[in-house]
């Protein structure tokens, strides 16, 4: 994974995703490459399951699913029912407030948490792709190019220059 460059991009429609993510299929890449991250947790399962590419971290199972992707601030009391805001401002339970599937799935996704900035949360979809030499690197580029993504960027590995900078620094990129 160290070595994988990852290429992403944002998508305004779930149509538009969809047909990049059925054109990156066809131009080769395993769905197991592939993630999706629609803006609700039941829709990105839901597409993963249809089109055979990987479900986000957090966003099928586990106590992030059910809580919107981005979480709330709804705290469980001891019976395990909502106590609602207030009760969270004036006696927080070690339970909440939650945090949702987000942080954890764009991580796995490879895509900075900087760079999502709530896209995917006000209603945008997010499809990245693991690649693994540069020929899937330009490939992907490619099809999230003419698939009409609204920003592509991409994070790659950086070679460990005389400087010392780690291997497994990441840089990241914008198409502008």
């Amino acid at each position: 994974m160290a070595n994988q460059a990852i290429v992403f991009g944002i998508y305004r429609t779930a149509s538009a995703a969809g047909e990049a993510v059925n054109e990156l299929l066809a131009t080769g890449f395993a769905g197991e490459s592939i993630f999706i991250l629609h803006p609700r947790n039941k829709d990105t399962v839901e597409f993963a399951k249809k089109n055979h590419t990987h479900v986000p971290c957090g966003t099928g199972d586990g106590p992030t699913a059910d809580l919107p992707l981005d979480g709330n601030i709804w705290c469980r009391g001891p019976e395990g029912h909502h106590e609602g805001f207030l009760h969270w401002l004036l006696d927080p339970s070690p339970l909440g407030p939650f945090e949702g599937a987000l942080r954890k799935a764009l991580a796995e996704m490879g895509v900075p948490h900087e760079w999502c900035d709530k896209r995917v949360v006000r209603g945008k979809l997010l499809v990245s792709v693991k690649c693994n030499s540069r020929d899937e690197f330009f490939r992907a580029t490619g099809v999230l190019t003419v698939t009409d993504s609204k920003d592509i960027s991409w994070s790659a590995p950086l070679n460990k220059p005389a400087g010392g900078i780690g291997h497994n620094q990441r840089v990241l990129r914008s198409l502008a």
